[in-house]
């Protein structure tokens, strides 16, 4: 008998083999029928019967692998035997049940697929994926929902979803601040309490305002490997906490690590500023306008500086130079003032 290697011939190898001694070889036998093979696979055949079945499955392949397939089958719909019962070896079945790879394959795909479903069904609901989160926290975040952002997001951390920007938008809640970046709102010298008169004076914080820095700068210590978002909120923290030594290293770094950004030259004019220097923050300020000169707060921080410096002149050039559009009625106002203020000083000047 020809050596079986496929797969689909394992069921029916070990019949073959013990019947091969009792078949002539390369006979067929046309009188083997539909329903003589189903009598084979239930086993019911026996005798001369089964051996001339055999027979024939021996010389034609296709139909030998078509009966393994439906054997297999057979044998998987049968019930499982118990191990530790005792049997008699007559009445073991002499041929245990063997999926084919394409059945087996299909079991785990399927599994895979039902987990998958699972997922997709669960996981959305819950509404606890950080992408998702995050999404809504930064909605909130800028309509000043100031106490929902903080329980969403420490809500979402208590369940084992975190990440450095959720984190820093519980800070910028803490801080009240409605931007991902602070000083993308808070970017001008008057938010840190100065007047536009150049009178360098700050009002001191509040106790409201000293436990509100207290936890943003709890939070933001909590992030060892802070990215450049994280370090430009720690810097303008760092301000509000009068360490301005500390914010204005930190926005030097940046400023040189991320040159072509106007926000950091920002923060490190304001820094340079709040710590006496006024040529370092003057530089700053004019490189913020030299990279966006739409940026309003720069404008109103080198007016400011000017102003500080004395250099009456470049102040009332610089002030007018501010676009007013986007300003309250108030600042408008106090804008206008110093600048009919600086211009009287300069008429006086000139008087012998």
């Amino acid at each position: 008998m020809s050596n079986k290697t496929h797969l689909d011939d394992q069921l029916l190898a070990e019949l073959l083999k013990r019947t091969d001694d009792e078949q002539p070889k390369g006979v067929t036998d046309s009188s083997i029928d539909e329903e003589m093979v189903t009598s084979f696979v239930e086993g019911n055949l026996t005798g001369d019967e089964r051996r001339r079945v055999l027979c024939y499955l021996d010389n034609h392949p296709q139909t030998r692998q078509a009966v393994s397939r439906m054997m297999c089958l057979a044998a998987d719909e049968t019930e499982a035997i118990d191990e530790t019962t005792d049997q008699s070896p007559s009445t073991i079945p002499m041929l245990p049940p063997v999926l084919p790879w394409y059945r087996r394959y299909s079991v785990l795909l399927a599994v895979a697929a039902s987990l998958l479903i699972i997922t997709w069904i669960v996981w959305p609901s819950s509404g606890l994926s950080e992408p998702g989160v995050y999404g809504k926290a930064i909605a909130m975040l800028r309509e000043g929902q100031f106490d929902k952002v903080r329980v969403a997001i420490e809500t979402a951390r208590n369940k084992g979803i975190d990440s450095q920007r959720l984190i820093n938008l519980q800070a910028q809640a803490a801080l009240q601040i409605p931007a991902e970046v602070a000083l993308s709102k808070r970017g001008s010298l008057t938010d840190l309490g100065y007047e536009i008169g150049g009178v360098v004076a700050r009002a001191p914080a509040d106790d409201d305002q000293v436990a509100r820095n207290k936890e943003a700068d709890r939070l933001l210590s909590m992030i060892k490997k802070p990215d450049q978002t994280i370090r430009l909120n720690r810097g303008y923290l760092l301000l509000e906490q009068a360490r301005v030594d500390e914010a204005q290293e930190i926005f030097r770094s940046l400023a040189e690590d991320y040159d072509a950004r106007p926000i950091p030259w920002l923060g490190w004019g304001m820094a340079a500023y709040t710590n006496g220097d006024l040529e370092q923050a003057e530089t700053a300020f004019r490189h913020v306008i030299q990279l966006d000169p739409n940026q309003v707060d720069a404008r109103i921080n080198l007016a400011m500086t000017l102003t500080e410096q004395g250099k009456l002149k470049e102040a009332a050039t610089a002030w007018l130079a501010v676009p007013t559009e986007k300003l309250s009625k108030d600042m408008k106002r106090q804008i206008t003032e110093q600048v009919e203020l600086l211009l009287k000083h300069m008429n006086k000047s000139r008087v012998p």
